[in-house]
Protein backbone atom coordinates (compact mmCIF):
# COMPACT_ATOMS: atom_id res chain seq x y z
CA UNK A 1 0.00 0.00 0.00
CA UNK A 2 2.86 2.53 0.72
CA UNK A 3 4.20 2.17 -2.47
CA UNK A 4 0.96 2.90 -4.23
CA UNK A 5 0.86 6.15 -2.40
CA UNK A 6 4.65 6.43 -3.26
CA UNK A 7 3.42 5.99 -6.60
CA UNK A 8 0.64 8.54 -6.71
CA UNK A 9 2.75 11.30 -4.71
CA UNK A 10 5.63 11.15 -7.75
CA UNK A 11 2.58 11.63 -10.75
CA UNK A 12 0.98 14.32 -8.53
CA UNK A 13 4.37 15.80 -8.52
CA UNK A 14 5.41 14.88 -12.39
CA UNK A 15 2.08 17.13 -13.01
CA UNK A 16 2.64 19.72 -10.79
CA UNK A 17 6.34 20.46 -12.44
CA UNK A 18 4.66 20.16 -15.89
CA UNK A 19 2.25 22.82 -14.86
CA UNK A 20 4.86 25.15 -13.34
CA UNK A 21 6.72 25.29 -16.21
CA UNK A 22 3.82 25.38 -18.70
CA UNK A 23 2.62 28.58 -16.32
CA UNK A 24 6.10 29.90 -16.53
CA UNK A 25 6.39 29.61 -20.33
CA UNK A 26 2.56 30.95 -20.87
CA UNK A 27 4.00 33.88 -18.54
CA UNK A 28 7.00 34.55 -20.52
CA UNK A 29 5.00 34.50 -23.61
CA UNK A 30 2.97 37.28 -22.83
CA UNK A 31 5.60 39.75 -21.47
CA UNK A 32 7.09 39.15 -24.67
CA UNK A 33 4.07 40.12 -25.94
CA UNK A 34 3.59 43.17 -23.80
CA UNK A 35 7.23 44.22 -25.13
CA UNK A 36 7.15 44.24 -28.57
CA UNK A 37 3.97 46.17 -28.12
CA UNK A 38 5.57 48.84 -26.13
CA UNK A 39 8.67 49.13 -28.52
CA UNK A 40 6.52 49.03 -31.34
CA UNK A 41 4.20 52.05 -30.66
CA UNK A 42 7.60 54.12 -29.37
CA UNK A 43 8.47 53.04 -33.23
CA UNK A 44 10.67 50.17 -32.75
CA UNK A 45 8.44 48.28 -35.41
CA UNK A 46 11.65 45.71 -36.76
CA UNK A 47 12.72 44.80 -33.19
CA UNK A 48 12.61 41.28 -32.48
CA UNK A 49 12.51 39.33 -29.04
CA UNK A 50 15.71 37.47 -30.14
CA UNK A 51 17.91 41.13 -30.44
CA UNK A 52 17.75 41.39 -27.02
CA UNK A 53 20.03 38.35 -26.80
CA UNK A 54 22.42 40.99 -28.59
CA UNK A 55 21.42 43.70 -26.91
CA UNK A 56 21.22 42.83 -23.17
CA UNK A 57 24.68 42.42 -23.75
CA UNK A 58 26.23 44.89 -25.68
CA UNK A 59 28.65 47.99 -23.56
CA UNK A 60 28.69 51.12 -24.30
CA UNK A 61 32.01 51.16 -25.55
CA UNK A 62 31.70 48.21 -27.99
CA UNK A 63 31.60 44.50 -27.17
CA UNK A 64 33.48 41.72 -29.36
CA UNK A 65 31.29 38.89 -30.79
CA UNK A 66 32.91 36.15 -29.03
CA UNK A 67 32.10 38.16 -25.87
CA UNK A 68 28.93 38.45 -26.93
CA UNK A 69 28.17 35.16 -27.32
CA UNK A 70 29.71 34.10 -24.00
CA UNK A 71 27.60 36.57 -22.10
CA UNK A 72 24.68 35.41 -23.81
CA UNK A 73 25.38 31.61 -23.52
CA UNK A 74 25.14 30.68 -27.49
CA UNK A 75 27.43 29.90 -29.77
CA UNK A 76 29.83 32.13 -31.51
CA UNK A 77 28.18 30.97 -34.97
CA UNK A 78 24.69 31.63 -34.35
CA UNK A 79 25.61 35.21 -32.15
CA UNK A 80 27.00 36.53 -35.48
CA UNK A 81 23.86 35.51 -37.42
CA UNK A 82 22.21 37.87 -34.67
CA UNK A 83 24.54 40.69 -34.99
CA UNK A 84 24.47 40.12 -38.71
CA UNK A 85 20.84 40.10 -39.16
CA UNK A 86 20.27 43.15 -37.01
CA UNK A 87 22.89 45.15 -38.92
CA UNK A 88 20.90 44.49 -42.10
CA UNK A 89 18.00 45.56 -40.67
CA UNK A 90 19.04 48.84 -38.69
CA UNK A 91 21.25 50.04 -42.08
CA UNK A 92 18.40 49.48 -44.19
CA UNK A 93 15.75 51.11 -42.25
CA UNK A 94 15.00 54.33 -42.16
CA UNK A 95 15.06 55.90 -38.30
CA UNK A 96 11.67 56.74 -36.89
CA UNK A 97 10.73 60.03 -36.50
CA UNK A 98 9.81 58.76 -32.64
CA UNK A 99 13.74 58.19 -32.25
CA UNK A 100 15.92 60.72 -31.13
CA UNK A 101 19.46 61.33 -32.36
CA UNK A 102 20.72 63.03 -28.90
CA UNK A 103 21.26 66.44 -30.43
CA UNK A 104 19.32 69.08 -29.38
Amino acid sequence: MASTRDEKLQAMISRRSKSLIKLVSLVKKDMEIKLMERLHSLGYENFKMGDMVCLANVQLDGTINNELAKKAKITKQAMSKVVKTWRTRVTSTPVSTKQTTGHR
